[in-house]
């Protein structure tokens, strides 16, 4: 197992509610439902959206009185690399990586707009549905296990030692999964899509 530095950083994080103490609802459930229908969200940019919903999720896990969630979990980790969504970090007594989305970043989403590529970012809720998706469609994702203070969200996930797949290996992997390749002429070159026919 690798780790670039021995100099071990401090990950100060709370844990998702338990089924007990959130009632059964999950994160992104809680946050869907704050907003979806409620009325409560302003009309807004998508920068300010992503704002609102984060201060959610940090009023939810503040909002959880039981001792197991309301402290704060201090993980002394290695940091590995940045990324542009996340930190990345080793647990070197689990084996297991931790990943800290960066401030305000929940990944992009890309769209057609009158012929022309559009961006705008991802929510918490879009990030944790993603999370959810992939694990649901290749059978392994990182697990979103709680938030810091300032409504990153921490993810676990098991280290895999070895060298990056080739293209045609990868390929051949979400070709397995049911997606299927596309070219297009939006800009994003070759993608793979899923096949839902």
């Amino acid at each position: 197992m690798c780790a670039d530095s021995e100099k071990r950083e401090i990950i100060r994080w709370r844990p998702w509610p338990c089924d007990d103490c959130s009632s059964g609802t999950e994160a992104a459930d809680y946050l869907v439902g704050r907003h979806s229908t409620s009325g409560e969200i302003p009309d807004c940019g998508p920068d300010e959206f992503v704002g609102i919903v984060t201060a959610r999720e940090r009023a939810w896990l503040e909002g959880v009185e039981c001792p197991l969630h309301s402290l704060y979990v201090e993980s002394a980790v290695n940091p590995l690399t940045i990324g542009s969504e996340h930190s990345v970090y080793l647990e070197p007594e689990t084996g297991d990586v931790l990943k800290v989305t960066l401030p305000g970043v929940f990944g992009d989403f890309y769209f057609l707009k009158d012929g022309l590529v559009n961006q705008r970012c991802c929510t918490p809720v879009e990030y944790l549905k993603r999370l959810d998706a992939i694990e649901r469609t290749f059978g392994f994702s990182a697990v979103a296990v709680g938030a810091t203070a300032e409504g990153q969200i921490v993810t676990v996930q098991k280290f895999i030692d070895g060298d990056p797949p080739t293209q045609e290996e990868v390929d051949a992997f979400c070709l397995g999964k049911g997606l299927f390749l596309s070219s297009n002429s939006a800009g994003f070159g070759r993608s793979m899509m899923p096949n839902w026919s």
